[in-house]
């Protein structure tokens, strides 16, 4: 199959219309000692030579019980993450249908019973659509006829109660070939935890009849948020001969409201006696509103044996974060001192509080424009190219009520441009080097012209080597320049008081002030990554593959958020911690900076296993007639085909090293060793097991993850301590059931699914000890996992 695939990419253009018409001149002759062999590829599949890394059929699919694209994601996500560690801005590269869509917010509420197949690419795909090459691509097929209504309720509160989660959606769907309408509304709400609820206490409770701040200190914030979505797509000529056409538009309102603590005050009387008291009143909290407005379009047509797409996305962001600020408890020192106050009297609220509002509004509008096609021919097969151009403009205008400085405001024009070429060498069985199998080398390279900071380039040469018709080696080398954002340059200044933070100087857990922003004196980042993977469907098990992948990565100028504050930090970054008199840390300065130079080296093993469960359905039971898929009752899709499915899929990633100099000139810090700069330190092994068993209207999803330990080294002088960070194991799981299936004879069940899920079930928590084997409370475990073990249920119609 995999040879045949190769000889329709050499044989037919890239365009996905060609694909599905075909053109006659490219048949050969007829005659009698002729065999003509015809076939067709599932239409909107990706055309690479790169294979993908993981593939899910709609058994798989219905196999998960996810109730939307985004939840679909989530449950593959293992898979999807790319390994060069990079980020790339969240998710994957998202495809539908083998094309570009304007924004994920087109397709995430869809239902994933509108999904006939789930394809996972390499990073390097990415490049083939305009995209930077560190993100894996995913590719959505959807069905060609589908109507859909769908509502979905959810509830969820830990095993041990303080808070819940609740959920409504409701969405709708109609997809009619490359015509589709789709709508979604959602509400989220979280109430919140305190550390009073779960029994923390991080700071003195004052004397009795005080105010117990531990009831004012939330974990988990009072948060609830809104989303609004309209999409819109419609094909272009007959039967989308000419491409199409999309629009979408999305609201969303989210607020979040955190508590940090009491106000309190030490008083001493004439005779030096002191008393640490907790004052009444309101807390001291941070109320935080986000607006966001997107808009955005999407145009894909054919231009001769070329496609041609076009994307056009528009949003604006409104961040207002309200701080409230102390009052001047000078005057009650002042009494107390005098004679007039007793230390142990009771107290009232201060009246002289203030708030400090800082308002950001970030812009985004962009444009990028993307060509694909057949260049010229080669005797391996023809040379596919892909070009792009691009326009994005960017702006922050970000002010704050006690900033010095006044408002700011930046501003940043990218025109960017690139270029990409699959060159073929050898095709199985073909010429000179058919012996060799399939092999082609891709090309690539980006230019992009920041008004604010320069000229940045990126460059990808890579090697793709079918060696069988399953097994395949790739091998790229990749150097890209990446600018800080705008975010990270200009965000306002926000102080938050109480945070509590690890002091590695003594050893114990401050109350600091922590100042977050943006530091106009970042510099670009010089990216150097080099990856070599092998891709096998092995014969040793049915329906199994095997990732093997070898990243190495290399950057300079990287900007980072603020580290964990240890000796090798402090000394780089003294003007960012104070400390007072006695030596304690008092506040923390913990805006971006910039470290010279990082390395590390990862190892990265995927193997998955999936095969059916039960007899196959009689021919004709799918309800897809020889013309093609017919619309379909979407209640029945839950079935996933009237066969049952079982998966098993194992992520490992093994880090040889990583490494990180701070300034130049300096050592570089072996993280792995303990001389980490990250909250957690780094560990050597991560590892994730997920997988499921659908048969008959039941299912059950469980997921296995596991982080191994770390530590994070101290200074060795007296009062300082070393921090080892436990290994964290977790199991959650899920069981759902389609009771349309199971109580056939009750017409409103009819596509009700019922979910229950137990996240970490065994209540596992990492522990963080000292040297001396405590725990320092900074680090307690119900402050690191307020939730704990997570109980929740959904209930779920489509019809």
């Amino acid at each position: 199959m995999r040879a045949f695939t190769l000889f329709l990419c050499a044989a037919l253009p890239v365009s996905a219309q060609a694909q599905q018409s075909g053109d006659p001149s490219d048949a050969p002759a007829d005659d009698d000692n002729t065999i003509v062999v015809t076939g067709e590829r599932l239409r909107g599949q990706v055309l690479s030579e790169q294979p993908p890394v993981a593939v899910f059929d709609e058994a798989d699919i219905a196999g998960f019980g996810a109730g939307s694209i985004t939840e679909l994601l989530d449950a593959i996500g293992s898979e999807t993450g790319s390994a060069r560690g990079r980020g790339g801005g969240g998710r994957p590269v998202i495809l539908v249908n083998g094309r570009r869509i304007s924004s994920f917010r087109e397709l995430r509420s869809y239902p994933p019973e509108a999904v006939r197949r789930v394809e996972v690419l390499p990073e390097e795909v990415a490049v083939q659509y305009g995209f930077a090459p560190n993100r894996r691509v995913v590719n959505f097929i959807l069905r060609d006829n589908f109507t859909s209504r769908e509502i979905e309720l959810e509830y969820g509160q830990p095993f041990d109660g303080g808070f819940r989660e609740t959920e409504v959606e409701v969405t709708y769907l109609k997809i009619d070939e490359l015509d589709r309408l789709n709508a979604n509304l959602e509400y989220n709400d979280t109430t919140p935890l305190t550390e009073g609820t779960r029994g923390l206490f991080l700071t003195d409770r004052g004397l009795p009849g005080d105010p117990d701040p531990a009831f004012s200190r939330t974990l988990i914030d009072d948060s609830a948020s809104f989303e609004a979505s309209l999409n819109w797509s419609r094909g272009l000529g007959e039967q989308g001969a000419g491409g199409a056409v999309g629009l979408t538009a999305g609201y969303e309102r989210s607020n979040a409201r955190s508590l940090d603590g009491l106000e309190t005050v030490l008083l001493s009387d004439t005779l030096g006696t002191s008393a640490f008291r907790v004052l009444p009143g309101l807390p001291l909290a941070q109320d935080t509103r986000v607006d966001l407005y997107e808009v955005g379009a999407s145009l894909d047509t054919q231009v001769g044996t070329w496609r041609m797409d076009a994307t056009l996305n528009g949003s604006v962001t409104d961040t207002r974060v309200d701080t409230a600020r102390g009052g001047d408890v000078g005057a009650l020192q002042t009494a107390a001192l005098a004679g007039t106050l007793a230390i142990d009297a009771p107290l009232q609220p201060l009246t002289d509080r203030t708030a400090r509002i800082a308002d950001t509004t970030l812009y985004d509008f962009a444009g990028k424009a993307t060509a694909s096609g057949r260049l010229i021919d080669l005797p391996a097969g023809p040379v596919r190219a892909t070009f792009d151009a691009g326009y994005d403009w960017r702006r922050i205008d970000s002010q704050d009520t006690e900033s010095v400085l006044g408002a700011t405001q930046l501003t940043r024009g990218i025109v960017s441009a690139g270029g990409n070429l699959t060159v073929p060498i050898a095709a199985r069985d073909e010429g000179l080097l058919g012996t060799l199998g399939d092999m082609s080398l891709n090309l690539g390279s980006g230019v992009q012209h920041l008004s604010d900071f320069g000229t940045l380039h990126d460059a990808i040469v890579g090697l793709n080597w079918g060696v069988t018709r399953k097994l395949d080696l790739q091998f790229s080398y990749i150097v890209q320049e990446e600018a800080p954002s705008l975010s990270q340059l200009g965000n306002p200044l926000v102080t938050r008081t109480n945070v509590p933070y690890f002091d590695f100087a003594t050893g114990e857990t401050r109350l600091v002030d922590l100042t977050t922003g943006g530091n106009p004196d970042l510099l670009a980042e010089r990216q150097t990554d080099f990856k070599a993977a092998v891709n096998w469907e092995t014969p040793v098990i049915d329906n199994s593959r095997l990732n093997l992948e070898y990243i190495r990565n290399r950057s300079s100028d990287v900007t980072s958020s603020f580290p964990l504050v240890t000796p090798a930090i402090e000394q780089a970054f003294p003007g960012r911690i104070t400390r007072d008199a006695a030596g304690d840390l008092v506040a923390i300065d913990a805006r971006p900076v910039t470290f010279d130079e990082t390395r590390s080296d990862l190892l990265r093993t995927s193997l998955s296993v999936s095969g059916p469960v039960g007899a196959a359905p009689e021919r004709g039971q799918r309800g897809e007639g020889a013309g093609g898929e017919r619309r379909r009752d979407p209640s029945a899709m839950l079935r996933g085909g009237g066969r049952g499915r079982w998966r098993v899929s194992v992520d490992h990633t093994y880090t040889i090293a990583d490494e990180v100099r701070i300034a130049a000139g300096g050592p570089f810090l072996d993280q792995l060793a303990g001389e980490a700069v990250s909250g957690n330190g780094a560990p050597r092994h991560r590892l994730d097991i997920d997988g499921f068993l659908f048969h008959k209207g039941k299912g059950f999803v469980a997921n296995f993850g596991y982080v191994g330990p770390s530590r994070v080294n101290g200074s060795g002088l007296p009062g300082s301590s070393d921090l080892r960070f436990g290994s964290l194991a977790t199991l959650d799981l899920r069981t759902f059931l389609n009771l349309e299936e199971l109580i056939p004879d009750r017409p409103y069940l009819k596509g009700v699914r019922v979910s229950f899920e137990i996240d970490n079930v065994f209540d596992q928590r990492r522990t963080v000890t000292d040297e001396t084997g405590a725990i320092p409370l900074r680090f307690d475990p119900l402050l690191l996992d307020p939730r704990g073990r997570f109980i929740g249920a959904e209930i779920r119609k489509i019809f």
